[in-house]
């Protein structure tokens, strides 16, 4: 950036194209990746936490039915000795 003082007092801004326009864009451009970066960790968060409560769903029906089966062959043999 460069200021000029004019003779009313009064100041005149202007930029030129040179290594603090760089910077500008720069900073833009690794704001926007920082972003992008920010909103990948968030996927993969995310899918993470929905791999573990899926997980923790199989895990409890395979429980469940193991259970579940495990007294249906109690009750078989129970009725297999009485019978």
């Amino acid at each position: 950036m460069c200021a000029h003082n004019l003779s009313h007092g009064t100041v005149a801004v202007h930029s030129w194209r040179g290594a603090d326009h760089w910077k500008v864009k720069h900073s833009v451009r690794m704001m926007s990746s920082k972003r992008l970066a920010d909103l990948g960790y968030r996927m993969f968060s995310g899918s993470m936490m929905l791999l573990t409560v899926y997980g923790g769903y199989l895990c409890s029906v395979r429980a469940y039915r193991y259970f579940q089966r495990k007294k249906a062959i109690k009750v078989a043999a129970e009725d297999q000795t009485s019978g």
